[in-house]
């Protein structure tokens, strides 16, 4: 009969990154994006998570909330999981339907004052 051994999660993973595995902090980072896409990818998923929250605080099925905005139930569940191909404004355009409001607050980085030219 074997030896049980008690291999802690950082050698186990010591272990593997020795036989060529690679181990990535998060998807973004196996996916190779930008902090840019990251940004963006953050900004889509907070979106439809609360268009998820609010449809079914209010009891709505896809379905009903896809009639409401002239639209299919497949749609609102892409919109939903975050699959590609819907708009921002399609986004908006659903919160709204359900009486939801939006904000939008943007960030601008600080200008450094420029230096003065030499001459």
């Amino acid at each position: 009969m074997s030896e049980l051994t008690t291999e802690t999660k950082a050698e186990k993973r010591a272990r593997l990154e020795a036989l060529g595995y690679r181990f990535y902090d998060d998807a973004a980072d196996w996916l190779g994006l930008s902090e840019d896409e990251k940004k963006l990818l953050d900004v889509r998923m907070s979106v439809t998570q609360a268009i998820r929250d609010l449809r079914e605080s209010l009891g709505l099925t896809q379905a009903q909330l896809a009639e409401r905005l002239g639209s299919t139930q497949p749609r609102i569940a892409n919109l939903e999981t975050g699959q590609r191909g819907f708009s921002i404004d399609f986004a908006v355009r659903a919160l709204l339907a359900m009486g939801g409001e939006v904000t939008i607050t943007t960030k601008l980085p600080k200008r450094r004052k420029a230096k003065p030219a030499t001459p």
